[in-house]
Order: structure tokens, then C-alpha cells, then sequence
């Protein structure tokens, strides 16, 4: 038998539906008005909310930081920082004697806050530090976290500690507390050192003696805040032992 003629030559093709003219003028018509029926939303434009002015705005915008100096006059750059001019090279025969508010000190050695605060005694070359509210059980600590062993980074350094020695057994933070770092004369020129004698960690200080029998007392002291109402915030502490 002989070979069957393919009759289809379209196979395997996909037809396409051949629309007439009128067909798709039809189409087009129904396209332009659809948007008539159904229009399209303008995007609305983006607006920042209007803050509004504080009624003191000119007195704020005119105060913004008022500088003074020891004798009380006004200093003329109030962008400045606050404070007097610090300068890092201490003038000769000069003892440099900062306060701060270290707002709780870690109780690990390691611990970068801790470290901060010694990096910046000699930084500034800063002789006596007046400390409050290190937030500290001293007694708590390990012997190789405690104070006395981390100013021994410093050249001479010398601590001086007080803190609720009531609540001995909370573990190692504790609100409150002050304390008095020396270095370099100052420590060599330390005759004594005293604490509050209720043993609650209000005050520390240490008595200097200076050329031809002059004495300074350097106090650190730390005033509890009437408001604080925390089981073992300082206020609460005295307020229970007192």
C-alpha cells in the first residue's frame, strides 16, 4: 500500500480566532468609555503633618544655653559646651578635682563602663574624683573585681569607698553609695579618710595636707531624691534605717 497524502497542513498549529473589522471597532468603542464609568484616582499629593508651635518658641529659640563663668559674667558663645574652657595640660602647681554621677558602675572588672571611667582620670589628668551613686555592694564583690584592684591601672591610685553597709546580703548592686579616687600627689598627700558614720553610704572624704600646715577636706556626697519610692532605691533605704 501507498503512502497517505497528509491532507491537514496545519497540524499541530494553535488557531487563532480571526476577528472581522467590525468586531474590533466594537472593542475599541467599549475601551473609550469604560473610563468614563470608572476613572481613575489621581494620586494624591504627600504633606507633612504641621507641627505645632510651642508658645514659648521665641523665648526658647533665643535661650538656648546660658554660659557663665566663676565671677558671673556671661560667656558671648552659648553653642559652646557647658562649663569653663577644659583644657587637657593641667597648669603647673595646679590639683584638678572633678564630681560624678557615675549612675551605677559595673560590678565586673571587665566591663567597658568600668574602664571608661578609669581611661578618663587620666585622660584629663583628673587628681581627685568626687564619685556618687556607683550602685555598688562593695562588700559583695570578688576580690579581683573590686575597687581597690582597678585603680591599680593607675599611677598611684587610691580608692575610698562607703555604701549601705546595712544591706549586706541583697548581692552586688546596691543604689546609692559614694566614693573618692586619688591619684598620683593627691594620694601621697592623703593624711586620712572618713565615712558617714550611720554606715549608710551618704558621704565619703579624705583630708589633704598641703605646704606650711595648710588641710583640705575633699567630701563626696550623694542626696537621695524624695520622689523615688523603689523597694531598694537610696530614699527608701535611709528612710527605713533612719
Amino acid at each position: 500500500m501507498g503512502k497517505q497524502k497528509v491532507t491537514n497542513v496545519n497540524r499541530g498549529k494553535t488557531r487563532s480566532k480571526k476577528k472581522t473589522q467590525q468586531q474590533q471597532q466594537q472593542q475599541d468603542k467599549t475601551q473609550q468609555h469604560i473610563p468614563r464609568y470608572f476613572p481613575t484616582a489621581k494620586p494624591k499629593p504627600k504633606t507633612k503633618p504641621k507641627r505645632k508651635d510651642h508658645p514659648n518658641k521665641d523665648a526658647a529659640t533665643r535661650v538656648q544655653q546660658r554660659q557663665t563663668t566663676l565671677t558671673g559674667h556671661m560667656v558671648p558663645k552659648p553653642h559652646q559646651r557647658a562649663g569653663d574652657q577644659f583644657k587637657l595640660t593641667k597648669p603647673p602647681k595646679h590639683v584638678r578635682i572633678t564630681s560624678s554621677n557615675y549612675n551605677n558602675l559595673p560590678a565586673e572588672a571587665y566591663k567597658q563602663k568600668g574602664k571608661q571611667h578609669l581611661i578618663a582620670l587620666e585622660h584629663y589628668n583628673i587628681d581627685i574624683d568626687m564619685g556618687q551613686k556607683p550602685g555598688l555592694n562593695f562588700a559583695m564583690l570578688d576580690a579581683y573585681d573590686s575597687l581597690e584592684e582597678r585603680v591599680t591601672s593607675l599611677k598611684d591610685g587610691k580608692v575610698t569607698t562607703a555604701h549601705n553597709a546595712w544591706e549586706g546580703k541583697i548581692g552586688k548592686y546596691l543604689p546609692g553609695g559614694t566614693m573618692i579616687t586619688t591619684r598620683r600627689e593627691a594620694t601621697h598627700r592623703t593624711m586620712s579618710t572618713s565615712e558617714d558614720p550611720l554606715k549608710l553610704g551618704r558621704w565619703t572624704s579624705i583630708l589633704l595636707s598641703g605646704k606650711k600646715g595648710h588641710q583640705t577636706r575633699i567630701v563626696s556626697v550623694y542626696n537621695r531624691i524624695g520622689t523615688s519610692q523603689g523597694a531598694l532605691s537610696v530614699n527608701r533605704q535611709q528612710t527605713h534605717w533612719l
